[in-house]
């Protein structure tokens, strides 16, 4: 009779378990002899590389308030009844297009009898110009004609200039804001009928406090930008227009006014929000910025981070000096120059020399 061992063995249902532990026990043994190979020289690791980025100038960051140039009530400048008042609340007028219109009648009436009294006028000032010089008419007969003449012409002009006051014109890129009267009304002279302001020129308006009164002093060393919701992705220069010299009484601060003009890409209207960026002109950047996953603890515990040399395909480790840390990066102070390549991934398996292969960037 077998032993009892060999009778397991021999069990039929047996023989795959077996088979499957020495498959397994072959892996491992083969995994263990060749786990240095992993250390050898030969195997390049992939990284990821990155250009360390300069750091921005200081800046300061304002709410600004979007206004519009100048508000004006615009009104006729004769009595009459309003026929027209075409555009709508919130519309925009390019200059010279027409705003509203009183009915012409009247004043069409008036310049048609000024210029029948001003062709008699003038018809008599000429004949009486010839008998003058002719000695056939007197000196004050043909004076009074002449007299005559001028005041009629006069008169044509000013006839000519009430019937063109029946119109009223955008004096500028104008946006309705407020109608003031309505179609058919009677209007008197110098009756405000619509509010306007002038969007040809956009002023945004910010608050200034004691601290940052250079600002005010010398507006042209800082270079000022709009950032509007609408489109945070733009940048939009604004022009230094004026400054109120007496601070606000409760937050002690100078309001400001910069100039931007209307752009065409983006709809902007007065009370809208903006984030106002300046930045000094002279102020020199104070270091570099890399990703956190850059920076590598040596075995001193000072900070370094991976150099990465293009031509040689290796790394070299490199002190640096820590300054602030920003939301996804940190300030590198000293150790590092603007542009230069670093390694951003698996930086404590790197070897100084090792050999390497960049990643291509997945955009």
């Amino acid at each position: 009779m077998l032993p009892m061992a060999f009778q397991l063995l021999l069990t039929p249902p047996r023989w795959p378990r077996i088979l499957l532990f020495l498959s397994v026990a072959l892996v491992l043994t083969a995994c263990t002899e060749g786990g240095t190979s992993t250390d050898n020289e030969s195997v390049i690791r992939p990284v990821r590389v990155e250009n360390a980025m300069s750091l921005p100038a200081p800046s300061h960051r304002f709410v600004a308030r979007v206004e519009a140039a100048s508000t004006v009530d615009l009104a006729f400048r004769v009595d009459g009844q309003l026929l027209e008042q075409g555009p709508r609340e919130g519309a925009l007028v390019p200059h010279g297009e027409t705003l509203a219109m009183l009915d012409t009648t009247d004043f069409e009436l008036a310049l048609r009898q000024v210029e029948t009294r001003h062709g008699q006028a003038r018809r008599e000032y000429e004949r009486l110009r010839r008998l003058h010089t002719q000695n056939a008419a007197s000196t004050a007969s043909f004076e009074q004609a002449e007299a005559e003449f001028h005041t009629q012409t006069v008169a044509l002009e000013q006839a000519r200039r009430q019937l063109a006051y029946a119109r009223l014109e955008a004096p500028f890129d104008a946006l309705v804001t407020r109608r003031l009267a309505e179609p058919f009304a009677t209007v008197a002279a110098n009756t405000p009928i619509l509010r306007v302001q002038d969007m040809s020129e956009l002023r945004l308006r910010f608050h200034v406090p004691e601290r940052l009164s250079a600002l005010l002093e010398h507006p042209e060393a800082y270079r000022m930008e709009a950032i509007f919701e609408a489109a945070p992705e733009r940048r939009f220069p604004v022009r230094y227009r004026e400054h109120r010299p007496q601070a606000d009484p409760v937050g002690q601060s100078y309001p400001v006014s910069v100039a931007l003009p209307r752009p065409d890409s983006l709809e902007l209207l007065p009370g809208m929000t903006a984030n106002l960026v300046v930045t000094r002109l002279d102020s020199e950047p104070s270091g570099v910025t890399v990703p956190l996953a850059a920076l590598d603890p040596g075995n001193d515990g000072e900070m370094r981070v991976w150099q990465f040399d293009p031509e040689s395909q290796t790394v070299t480790p490199r002190s640096v000096t820590l300054g602030a840390a920003l939301p996804d990066r940190v300030t590198v102070l000293d150790g590092l120059a603007a542009g230069e390549p670093i390694v951003t991934s698996g930086t404590h398996l790197l070897r100084d020399g090792m050999r390497v292969r960049r990643q291509a960037r997945l955009d």
